[in-house]
């Protein structure tokens, strides 16, 4: 979690790492509006288990994941619920700490990172409700609001224009 000064929080949450993990590795459908996995992540030994509601569980959990980040902050979200079978631990750390790093990497770069660049852009936001700016490892160009954060790919976070247009949009 970064702030760079201003009140809204730039975030990758693990929560939701491990459930893009998940989703990845055990083929899980993907909903339209939220892309694929990006890098995919290895599978290693994971293998989708033999459970009926595995697919509503997941997007039950997600959603559950998205609306209390705050409260949802345990590794191995999914695990804590429904066990760990199937999931390749190593490989999930591995993957999670690639793309967690990743932002981490720009964010920490204070004078070259897009909050930084994007300031007054940031802070107009903030005036019309912007309270956290969620980063995904997700394919392509991807921004959606969720109540007052604004959800973005990795990509749209590191593609400057995109993220002050997306921006914009959510300032209205």
């Amino acid at each position: 979690m970064r702030r760079m000064g201003l009140t809204m929080i730039t975030d990758v949450p693990g929560t939701l790492v491990e459930l893009l993990f998940i989703r990845a590795v055990w083929d899980l459908p993907v909903a339209a509006d939220l892309p694929p996995a990006d890098p995919p992540p290895d599978r290693g030994t994971s293998a989708r288990p033999r459970r009926p509601q595995l697919v509503a569980e997941w997007d039950a959990l997600w959603v559950d994941a998205l609306d209390n980040l705050d409260a949802t902050r345990d590794e191995h979200f999914w695990g804590r619920r429904h066990g760990l079978d199937g999931i390749d631990l190593p490989e999930m750390r591995s993957w999670k700490a690639t793309v967690i790093g990743q932002v981490e990497a720009v964010a920490a770069e204070y004078h070259h990172a897009p909050e930084m660049l994007l300031r007054d852009e940031l802070s107009a936001a903030e005036r019309h409700g912007l309270d956290r700016l969620i980063v995904l490892p997700v394919r392509g160009l991807f921004a959606r609001r969720h109540g007052s954060s604004l959800v973005v790919s990795t990509r749209t976070y590191l593609d400057l224009d995109q993220l002050r247009h997306e921006v914009g949009v959510f300032a209205g």
